[in-house]
């Protein structure tokens, strides 16, 4: 079985790229010459794995503060 500090560190490793991302993105868009910021097609398709790695890696950060409690209530 996972450990669940494994769980914790690379859950927090994707909430910080999600969170690098969607910096990186609204800096980006705000650079945009004026007629180009009608939203592209790759700004959507960033915006579906920015919402997927964060879901994932908030979720993972949910389970495994589940995990520690309940290890941590076994050892107790």
């Amino acid at each position: 079985m996972v450990k669940p500090r494994v769980i914790l560190m690379v859950s927090g490793v994707l909430v910080l790229i999600g969170i690098g991302i969607t910096a990186y993105q609204s800096q980006t868009m705000d650079n945009l010459p004026g007629k180009e910021k009608n939203y592209p097609e790759s700004a959507a398709i960033l915006d579906i794995l920015v919402s997927t790695v964060l879901a994932v890696g908030l979720g993972g950060l949910a389970l495994g503060m589940i995990y520690f409690i309940k290890s941590r209530a076994n050892t107790g």
